[in-house]
């Protein structure tokens, strides 16, 4: 089950070092950062909202529907329905 993980107040050099030892965060996971949010795509952290510092982007011409078959979109939708950031035109 995908959950939101709040961590804002966490420096921003420091996120994604958060991402890969806080042991609450699973693959699918939303990440909401005082900078922006993410998706937790496996152990990599995965910017939804904008370039956030270290994390990891789409490549061109995915989307997070294309994105692994559509594995993530879900957690997509769930950064759409909080207001969080992404583009409504991807769904």
């Amino acid at each position: 089950m995908v959950k939101i993980v709040d961590l804002r107040g966490i420096p921003e050099e420091s996120l994604y070092d958060e991402t890969q030892c806080n042991e609450e965060i699973k693959d699918g996971d939303v990440l909401l950062c005082d900078n922006g949010v993410g998706i937790m795509v496996k152990a990599w952290p995965v910017s939804v909202s904008n370039d956030m510092y270290d994390f990891h982007v789409l490549s061109k011409g995915l989307t997070w529907e294309t994105f692994e078959g559509g594995k993530y979109f879900d957690s997509y939708k769930l950064v759409l329905a909080q207001n969080f950031g992404g583009n409504r035109n991807e769904i």
